[in-house]
Formats: C-alpha cells, structure tokens, sequence
C-alpha cells in the first residue's frame, strides 16, 4: 500500500484527535443489502486502516485528513463476481487518496456473485463504491449501481439467455412502439419462459410448458417434445404427445406410433394420446388394425395398449373379440373386461353388434362391468349413437342398487337423449347419494329447458364445492339473464375452481378484469385467457408484463399467465 508521509513509528503520533465512528449500516430491507454488506467486508477493513494511519501519524491539516475528500470508483465485475477491472468514476482531488483506493480495490479479486438483476447488457456488473475521509469511509450506504444498455434488439436475446425475464419485460415496456410492437417483443419473452419450464424437474411445469408448445405451436420446442416422450410421469409423456400431434409434423408418425402400440413402461393414458396423435396424422387405420392384432397377444401389456387405442380409434373389425373379452368369453381379468367396455362405446356409433354388446353388460353381475358398460353408451351417444332402447335401459339402471352405476346411468341417459331426459328431469332424484346428485349436476350442462335452469341455479348456491363447480359450468353455457347473473355471484364464490369456471360464461369483459388479480393464479391465467382471446395480445400485453416483472415471483404462476397469453389470442 502507498506509504504516506509522517515519520516512523518512534515519531509523535497524533492520538489525541477522535477516530471515527464505524460507517453507517444498511437497513435489511434495503435492495441488496446483504450483497453490498458482503463487498464492504472485503473493502472497509483496509481502507479503515489507512484513514486511522492517517489520524495517528499525520497532523489534523495534512491534505490526507480533509473531511471531505472523497473518491468513486466503479467496480466492473463479471457475473461470478471476479473484478474484472476498476474504473476512475469521480476523483477527490488528491491523487495519493485517490490511489490508495485504486490499491485497496485492484487486490479485491473475486467478491461474492452479484445479483443477476444488476447484470448489464454487456454480461457484466458495475458497482460504483465511494471512498470517503469522513464517518462514510468505504461503507455501503453509499453504493450505488451503474447499468449499461445496448439497443433493445441486441440486449434482449441476451437477457432471455441468461432467463433474465422480469428485465427483459420491463425493457420491452419501456420501449419505443405501438402496443402490437411491444406485444411482438413480449411475445419473445413468453416463449423463453416456456422453454424454461421445459427444463424444469417438476412434471406440473413440464407438463403445462408442453401444453402450451402444442397450443400455441412452438415449433421450435419440438426436439425437447420428442425427449419427453421418454418421461417416467404419465402426464409429462400424455403433454408431450399433445405437443407433437398438435404441430402436426409428419415424420413423428412412426415415433407416436410406437407409444400407441405399447413401448415399455407406456401408460394406458399415453397409449390411447399417441393413437389419436397418429390419426391426426393419417396413420390412424395402421394402428388400429395392429391393435386387433394385439388383442389375441400372449403379452399383457400388448392387450392393455391395444385396448388403449382401440377405447380411441374407429375400427369395426374389432368389436367381435371385444365383445368376447368384455362378456367374459374369453379368459379376461376385470380391468381388460371394463377396458373392452370403453373400447366398444367407442365402435357403437358404427357398430349395432358393439351396442348390443354394451347392453348386454349393462346386466352384468359385477357392477364395474356395469358401469363400464353404462359409461361406454355415454360415449358412444356423444360420438353419434341415436338408440331408444340403450335410452330405456339407461333409465332402468337408475334403479340399480349400486349408487355408481346410478350416477353413470343419469349421464349415460341425458346424451343418448337429451331433450327427453331433460322433460323427465323434474322426476329424477338423487335418493340421498351425492354421486348421484354429482352427476345430475354434470348432466345439467348439456341439458336446455326451465327446469334445468332452476336446478342449476339451486345447486349453485349449496354448501359442496363440487356442485357448485358443476352449476358454473352449466350456467356459463347458457344465454338466460338468470343465468347470468348467477355467474356474477359466483365470481365471488370461495372456491378458485368455481370462480375460474364461472368466468368462461361472463359476457361482460369488466366483470372479469378485476380476478386478474385475484388470490389464486389460476383464476387469474384463466380471466387473461378469456380477456386476450376477446381483446387480443396487444391490450392484454401490459397485464401480463405486470405479472412478469413481479419480484420472485413462483415459476408456476409465471407459465400460467404464459400459457393463457400465448395460447388465447394473436
């Protein structure tokens, strides 16, 4: 360290003069205050010493012990912490003060890593400390920060590669342009958000940030897709099936293919995506024929994703071995009986054989054939499937003593014949089962009339959350003013469920503004879908640039406004 002028250590000292006091601290809540804490350790110590050196060898007129020297120095790290270089930024007017400094700071080194968010758009961090005579010294009170900016085209790649979201945003607003420019540039945040959460461990991520590359066809997300085909959780493979079939690229035929045939370890769910993937891509007639095939296979799991496929794809051919595995004619356990079941609704809209099959099974001794059975009608008349008889049957089957086969038949009734079931609904109870009344409530949604009104609105003032759930999305179906107002209330209903569900049905886009900020991220990503799919990109772009420059703000709630922004308008 530069040596000053006062003798040596036998010399006089001037002791009689006070030192100073320790420099002032930073509050906790102060922005990085425990990181500026940090660099004034490694700072303070040594320039403590020379100002004491100075008070106790040097007489209190020497220029070194002027109160109000003081001199800044940035300090250009990079984003590891290593000081990089340390730039003159403001001198004291005396040069040995100065240099000192310029010592004390050229020996730092590597100081603790800087908060990303101070990084400039050249990748590095300046740090503007002030060296001072008096009770200041080299605290960090005084620090300030420097940030240096490129054009918005050149930072903005950069910053999105360093996952420098809530910056990138913010400059993106802060920019120059119309709303549909910075809605273009926002656009670009989105989508890096959505790879980020490709690359997170969680499934809940992964699994929505597949969702919207399907949706919203990123295109360029199309290699991690395929790797996550290959993921151990059934809903992170399911969402990644979605993503391909929904880009529609011809060449992941023969990949899709081998899921929906049954590679190891596929679920049943992830067999059953893969074939309609496949059918999509005019593949569906091969997989389905291999499915037949499979259905006399030896092997367990060549059956269980031929079933799979076959509860998905049209293929007559099929409902003669599928009656046989689901009447029991065939050596079959009970979940490839009910599976053959959901396989045959599928094939009754074209098929009579596989509707008499059903109706058969709908008597069955084991009530989850029963059910199986009863379930497959229902999707069956979803799919096209007119039939009075499968109608009347139904409506026997409201007396079966299993409340599950019950709760089935009130669904399976109102599909294959809604008006009807509608005129008869006044005469349809629950007899004390909620499932029952669970599925009435279910049925309600599809049903038009008075009195399905009139029951949709009594259930959507009950205690149970899932009637009320079941209510909004009924009511949010509906043109009636009763209606309507209706879902005002349940805007305000307890449950984020309910609340989320009855937005889809609000007509009144101010009715709906207000839950974007709402307690629950979901109900919030759900009003910004709805909003931007009525409004657009362009007038909802400053509603989710406000969420992504939220302070630690959670992954999660960050990919759900994404994904409803993305996927929801233009």
């Amino acid at each position: 360290m530069l040596e000053v002028e006062g003798g040596n250590d036998s010399d006089v000292r001037y002791n009689d003069r006070d030192p100073l006091l320790p420099p002032a601290k930073l509050q906790s809540g102060a922005p990085d205050a425990e990181y500026l804490k940090a660099v004034a350790e490694a700072i303070q110590p040594a320039w403590s010493s020379f100002l004491e050196d100075c008070r106790v060898r040097l007489p209190a007129t020497h220029d070194l012990n002027n109160s109000s020297l003081v001199t800044e120095l940035v300090l250009v790290m990079n984003r590891e912490g290593t000081v990089l270089e340390v730039r003159p930024s403001k001198p004291s007017g005396n040069a040995e003060f100065d240099q000192v400094a310029q010592e004390i700071t050229g020996e730092l080194g590597a100081l603790p890593k800087p908060p990303m968010t101070r990084l400039s758009d050249d990748d590095r961090v300046y740090l503007v400390w002030s060296f001072a005579r008096d009770r200041r010294q080299a605290g960090p009170a005084t620090a300030t920060w420097k940030h240096v900016e490129l054009p918005l085209a050149q930072a903005l790649p950069k910053l999105l590669e360093g996952l420098q979201f809530a910056t990138a945003t913010q400059r993106v607003m802060d920019s120059n342009g119309t709303l549909a420019d910075k809605a273009g540039l926002l656009a670009q945040v989105a989508v890096s958000v959505v790879g980020d959460g490709l690359q997170r461990t969680e499934p809940e991520l992964q699994a929505l940030a597949l969702h919207t590359v399907g949706a919203a066809r990123l295109k360029q997300y199309l290699p991690q897709a395929r790797l996550a085909l290959r993921s151990t959780e059934p809903a992170v493979s399911v969402a990644a099936i979605g993503a391909l079939a929904a880009i529609g690229e011809r060449s992941d035929s023969e990949l899709l293919s081998t899921f929906a045939h049954g590679a190891s370890g596929v679920s049943a769910q992830a067999s059953s995506a893969a074939a309609l993937a496949v059918q999509t891509l005019g593949q569906g007639p091969a997989v389905s024929t291999r499915a037949i095939a499979d259905l006399a296979s030896g092997n367990g799991e060549a059956r269980h994703s031929a079933l799979a496929v076959l509860s998905v794809l049209p293929a007559v051919d099929s409902v003669v071995p599928l009656s046989s595995l689901m009447l029991g004619k065939r050596k079959a356990s009970r979940a490839e009986r009910t599976a053959a079941a959901a396989a045959l609704g599928r094939q009754a809209s074209e098929s009579s054989k596989a509707v008499k099959a059903l109706l058969s099974g709908t008597s069955d001794g084991d009530a989850s054939i029963r059910i199986a059975c009863t379930n497959a009608l229902a999707k069956a008349a979803h799919n096209g499937l007119r039939s009075r008889v499968a109608y009347w049957r139904t409506l026997e089957l409201l007396k079966d003593k299993d409340e599950r086969v019950r709760a089935a038949a009130v669904l399976a009734a109102a599909a294959l014949d809604t008006g009807r079931f509608g005129k008869e609904l006044s005469a349809i109870r629950a007899g004390g089962s909620k499932l029952v009344l669970l599925s009435i409530a279910e049925a309600l949604a599809e049903i038009p009339g008075p009195v399905a009104l009139e029951r949709l609105l009594d259930l959507s003032s009950v205690a149970d959350e899932s009637m009320r759930i079941w209510a909004a999305k009924g009511l949010a179906k509906r043109s009636e003013p009763k209606a309507k107002k209706a879902l005002l209330i349940l805007l305000g209903d307890e449950s984020a469920e309910v609340r989320g569900t009855a937005i889809a049905g609000v007509a009144d886009s101010k009715d709906i503004t207000p839950l974007l900020d709402d307690a629950s991220a979901l109900v919030q990503a759900r009003a910004l879908a709805v909003l931007t799919k009525r409004e657009g990109r362009s007038q909802t772009a400053s509603s989710l640039a406000g969420v992504l420059t939220m302070p630690d703000l959670d992954p999660l709630t960050q990919l759900l406004w994404v994904d409803a922004w993305l996927t929801s308008g233009k």
